[in-house]
């Protein structure tokens, strides 16, 4: 039987991963970080849609070796981003600037031989398992059942929205993460089937744009808790005031973004949509 043409998209998400792993098991950049990190959230979103149509399907089981790859590569991921965000701060002392980029390459090495090790030694799922298992399932889907997947996510990602969530940040943490989903498998499904769900209707119609912003605002999120772990540290005490004007800096540049993501809501006039995120 021919594979399905969604099956036979996830065999190519998992070649790339493979692709990259090798290439990153001999010398690790950034490029190949981010490629390894896209492909595994494009896989892992194919993983999400074969699990909404066969909720018994061992998901968690299949995708916890990819879980700890991507998360081990997103902290080295992160501390690289925060080394390149401190070339842009405010005026702080020379020597304050010296010490804490010495502190980010420290952990940058400690999570560089972590991500080493998990390349070397961690067993990544049998990829024709997890092919035959999407196979099963996706030969038995019609538009119907994609229509019903893309109308639950959307649904998701209005409750979030308008403030599903007591809590505001995360609120905006899991309406990127829902949007990210929806992007990924409306690209999956466009690439695979020449299947489009269409922007969603009460969102502007850069939905890629929004994710963007969402990104970067969650960022600067990272980069802040990173800070606030490294204030405590002894090391840390003498620079109290260098560490304040570092976090007001980078919480402004998160609100910016904030205002650019209002912005973006109020043109598609659905700014009560909005406001909750936003005032908060």
């Amino acid at each position: 039987m021919t594979k399905h043409p969604l099956t036979s998209l996830l065999a190519e998400h998992l070649n790339h991963i493979d692709q990259r792993s090798s290439h990153l098991k001999k010398i690790i950049n950034r490029e190949d970080i981010h490629d390894l990190r896209v492909e595994i959230k494009r896989m892992r979103a194919i993983l999400r849609l074969l699990y909404f149509f066969q909720p018994n399907w061992s998901y968690r089981k299949s995708y916890a070796p990819f879980r700890n790859l991507f998360q081990s590569a997103g902290i080295l991921r992160e501390l690289q981003l925060q080394n390149l965000m401190l070339n842009h701060i405010p005026d702080v002392s020379s020597c304050f600037q010296s010490i804490y980029r010495g502190r980010t390459l420290e952990k940058q090495i400690a999570a560089w031989t972590h991500l080493f090790g998990l390349l070397q030694y961690a067993k990544l799922p049998s990829g024709k398992r997890l092919i035959e298992a999407a196979d099963q399932v996706f030969q038995c889907c019609k538009d119907s059942d994609f229509d019903r997947y893309f109308a639950t996510k959307a649904k998701e990602v209005h409750n979030y929205l308008i403030g599903g969530l007591e809590s505001p940040t995360e609120n905006l943490h899991s309406l990127r993460k829902a949007l990210k989903d929806y992007n990924n498998n409306r690209l999956n499904l466009h690439l695979a089937l020449q299947y489009d769900p269409g922007v969603l209707p009460w969102l502007p119609k850069d939905t890629f744009k929004i994710d963007h912003i969402l990104g970067d605002w969650n960022d600067y999120q990272t980069a802040l808790m990173h800070l606030d772990q490294d204030k405590v540290e002894k090391w840390a005490k003498p620079f109290v005031a260098e560490f304040d004007a570092l976090r007001i800096y980078w919480h402004n540049c998160a609100e910016a973004l904030l205002r650019q993501l209002y912005d973006q809501f109020q043109k598609k006039s659905t700014k009560n949509k909005i406001i909750y995120l936003y005032s908060s």
